[in-house]
């Protein structure tokens, strides 16, 4: 009959609509899903973006602290070697310091010695010339005398003939 026609009509309609809108409620909830998944891929990204960055900020850090340790261990290597160097200066300075000490109280040395020598010369000097005036002096005086013995004897010689004569 055309009521049982038109309720089984109205049953299939409503079991269409049932079945859209299931279709439909599953499809939003599919793209609700994936929706859900795009978001947390892209947070992921987002997420290992953040981590690879802050990675390659510690190692910017780190590769900056080492330069400045290097550049710290070879400014400290370049004070020890001029602290070295130094030592090494003073070290010298103080050996030609003490030598040059040395040699002058060598030189002084020598000069006393010669002066010595010079004073023992001139005293050698004037004692060989006082002798020689003494001899000198004693040869007059002998000389002298032996021309008073002379003058002498003579004057007897002549006392003595004329007392004969």
């Amino acid at each position: 009959t055309d009521e049982a026609a038109a309720r089984e009509r109205q049953g299939r309609e409503e079991e269409r609509k049932r079945v859209a809108e299931e279709k439909a409620q599953a499809k939003a909830l599919r793209e609700k899903e994936q929706a859900e998944r795009k978001a947390a891929a892209e947070e992921e990204r987002r997420r290992q973006a953040e981590a690879k960055r802050e990675a390659a900020e510690a190692k910017r850090k780190q590769q900056e602290e080492a330069r400045i340790a290097k550049e710290r261990a070879m400014a400290a290597v370049e004070e020890a070697k001029k602290q070295e160097q130094l030592k090494q200066q003073q070290q010298q300075a103080r050996v030609e310091q003490a030598e040059a000490k040395k040699a002058a109280a060598m030189a002084a040395a020598e000069r006393q010695r010669e002066q010595a020598e010079a004073r023992a010369a001139q005293e050698e000097e004037r004692r060989a010339a006082a002798e020689q005036q003494k001899q000198e002096a004693e040869e007059r005086r002998l000389a002298q005398q032996a021309a008073a013995e002379e003058r002498k004897a003579a004057a007897q010689a002549a006392a003595e003939q004329k007392r004969q004569e």
